[in-house]
């Protein structure tokens, strides 16, 4: 933003770029947790939307909604509320009508107008995901009402939809707004299902003792039939059980012999998975260990900075801190660790794809994206949500990385992920 020489913007421009100024500021003073800045970014908020609104032209959508905001932003709800209602009538588009329904609703909330606001909130919601706005900040709200109406079922259907949207969109304040209420009305969910559970298990119960009191009444009717037959019975069950004796005898040991391939088979994963483990949990204490000490001298130089007052070198030392960098050592130090436990990898690897679609490193790379994705998978990591977490991509981005690697195979999708975990070999 401050690379834009505003003087050489047109007047038509200069209402959107102190707008977007205005939004800057607000989302900062919002993120921000420390009264001294946030008092400071709230101030220069105001400051660019009147600016904006010098540069607007009156009568249209952008002046009014930044009247009706300001006062809005003042406190002046009362007065905001019904220029946000007159903002309706006009023609507006998906994103506009989100906008004005989402304030109305927020107003309507302050002045304890609760189903005033759900109503509100469900229009801005139903806007935004008809105009793929992933930025929800009005289903967090909806769900947070509905959550305090009990209605949690509709509540947890609401915030894992806006947990989606904001993992997909990346805002850090719509994480921590999610993550804040996501446990609660999960936990609200689970105790609902236990009660649930509790009264199925005493229906059980009692249908169980009705059943066993049949039984018992059929027992004592049939008796003296049963008495009459008990012995022919006897007779032909000796004779059969004779027969199928030696057939027994054979199914047993086919048994026998089949539980102890599967046990040989589970032992060799039980092998596998301890040595992964065993690996993994070195690895992970080492590298929280690196990323505990660089995160203690990073606090420990913003406190020497704060206590200096020295706000320049502050803001160097916030700079400074290459997150990017550390990302990418991350990735290299995983990549070692599991060249480590798997040593002919990509050899192995290679051997799934066809002959012209092999894959080549580059000098001292020991894996790339494909191969780090599929490395994932061969933990026993296979949710592309998980792996998109772990490496940093999109959703969107490993599937996309791991058709392309199936289209270069020789095998179908399901044979190549079973061979992926059968001939990627461990050393133990």
């Amino acid at each position: 933003m401050e690379t834009i020489e505003v003087e050489k913007l047109p007047e038509n421009m200069r209402s959107l770029y102190y707008g977007l100024y205005g939004r800057l500021y607000n989302e900062m003073a919002e993120y921000s947790n420390l009264p001294y800045f946030s008092s400071k970014y709230l101030k220069k908020a105001s400051e660019y939307r009147q600016s904006a609104l010098s540069y607007t032209e009156q009568g249209t959508f952008f002046n009014l909604f930044l009247k009706s905001f300001i006062e809005y932003k003042h406190g002046s709800l009362k007065n905001a509320l019904p220029s946000f209602q007159e903002l309706l009538k006009l023609d507006l588009g998906l994103r506009d009508q989100a906008l004005v329904h989402y304030f109305i609703g927020d107003i309507n909330l302050q002045l304890n107008n609760k189903q005033e606001a759900i109503f509100h909130f469900s229009k801005a919601s139903i806007a935004d995901i008809k105009n793929s706005t992933k930025e929800t900040l009005a289903m967090i709200r909806l769900a947070e009402l509905y959550f305090e109406t009990g209605k949690t079922k509709t509540a947890s259907i609401l915030i894992r939809k806006a947990n989606e949207d904001a993992v997909f969109y990346g805002a850090q304040q719509r994480k921590l707004r999610v993550g804040a209420i996501l446990p609660i009305i999960e936990k609200q969910m689970v105790a609902q299902i236990e009660e649930q559970r509790q009264k199925l298990y005493r229906q059980n119960i009692i249908v169980s003792l009705l059943l066993f009191f049949v039984i018992g009444l059929a027992i004592v009717i049939f008796t003296q039939v049963l008495k009459m037959k008990k012995a022919r019975r006897i007779i032909e069950n000796a004779h059969i059980e004779l027969k199928s004796t030696n057939k027994k005898i054979v199914q047993v040991n086919e048994q026998i012999n089949l539980k102890n391939t599967q046990l040989n088979r589970l032992n060799n994963k039980l092998l596998e998975a301890n040595k992964i483990k065993e690996e993994y949990i070195g690895f992970f204490f080492t590298q929280d260990a690196g990323i505990f000490e660089k995160f203690r001298e990073f606090k420990s130089k913003i406190e020497r900075d704060l206590k200096d007052e020295n706000l320049n070198k502050l803001n160097y030392t916030v700079n400074h801190l290459n997150l990017k960098r550390e990302k990418e050592k991350l990735l290299v130090n995983f990549d070692e660790a599991f060249i480590k436990l798997f040593p002919n990898f990509i050899e192995e690897f290679n051997s799934l794809l066809k002959p012209d679609e092999q894959i080549i490193l580059k000098n001292e790379q020991l894996l790339n994206k494909e191969l780090r994705i599929f490395a994932l998978i061969r933990l026993g990591i296979h949710h592309n949500e998980v792996i998109a977490q772990i490496l940093g991509y999109s959703v969107n981005s490993i599937y996309a990385y791991k058709t392309k690697i199936r289209k270069k195979s020789k095998l179908n999708k399901k044979e190549f992920d079973r061979k992926l975990m059968e001939n990627t070999t461990l050393k133990l």
